[in-house]
Order: structure tokens, then sequence, then C-alpha cells
């Protein structure tokens, strides 16, 4: 499951890449993850965890230098979704 979602994320990933002409990022960058949740809310730590395989993916498409602090300003928020079929996570990336 967590292969999925880091493949996912990659594929979409690069995609945006390709569509916005984005170059392979080489300098670090702001990335801002909400995450829609239709149960109970996650700790601060768990909402990190909940996003590792995407942020890989990421990574690895280039859309981001690395996971770490030196590569990207991180933030991670979460909202209520409407019903569990709502849920999902919503990445905004920027220079």
């Amino acid at each position: 499951m967590v292969r999925d979602r880091r493949g996912l994320a990659f594929v979409l990933a690069q995609s945006v890449r390709a569509t916005q002409r984005a170059p392979k990022a080489s300098e670090k960058r702001r990335a801002e993850a909400t995450i829609y949740l239709s149960g109970v809310m996650l700790d601060p730590d768990g909402s990190y965890s909940a996003i590792k395989p995407e942020l890989d993916g990421i990574v690895q498409a280039g859309l981001l230098r690395g996971d770490r602090v030196q590569d990207v300003d991180l933030s991670v928020t979460q909202r209520r979704a409407e019903s569990r079929k709502a849920q999902r996570v919503v990445w905004e990336i920027s220079e």
C-alpha cells in the first residue's frame, strides 16, 4: 500500500513537471500538505508520517530536492473531510 501511494505521487509529480515544464529542484522549496480526514485527527508526528510515502514520490520525481530540513520547508495541516470517500492529501509546492 505504501509503495502504491509513493508510486502514484511519483507519477502525478512527473506529470506536473512535464505540463508545467518545471525544472528538477536544485534549491530548497516550500511544500504544504493538507490532509483531509473524516475520522479521528492525527497527532503531529502521525500527520508527518502519514504523508511520507507521497513526499518520497514527489522527491523521486524531482519536484523537491529531498526530504531533509535543508531541502524542503514542509508544513502539514489537517482538515475535516465530508466523508470517507472525500479523504485526500492536497499538496502545494512553491519555490
